[in-house]
């Protein structure tokens, strides 16, 4: 049950760092005041995002709160002209 006093919107509570390279265990607190566990981590040139990872951009709101955008999750969907007549000459026209 959500109180008066509950923010809105989409916010994070960052806890201590678990490995020394910045990654932290988190709460996430959702617009629909559901609740999730997880690990932030930084992205780092040239690594892979893990799979079923979101890629988010903090704000800083004070202590250890900040407010969260979501900024891509899932995988790339590829469906450029490029790709498409790739598709074709591999699997030929119509096929899916």
């Amino acid at each position: 049950m959500a109180s008066d006093d509950c923010k809105s919107g989409d916010t994070l509570i960052m806890g201590p760092s678990v490995d020394g390279a910045g990654s932290r265990i988190c709460i996430r607190h959702l617009p629909d005041h559901e609740i999730e566990l997880g690990v932030v981590r930084p992205l780092r040139d040239g690594q892979p995002i893990a799979s079923g990872s979101e890629v988010v951009s903090l704000e800083h709101l004070g202590g250890s709160e900040y407010s969260v955008e979501h900024i891509y999750g899932g995988p790339a969907k590829v469906t450029s002209d490029a790709y498409r007549a790739g598709w074709d000459r591999i699997f030929g026209r119509g096929q899916a």
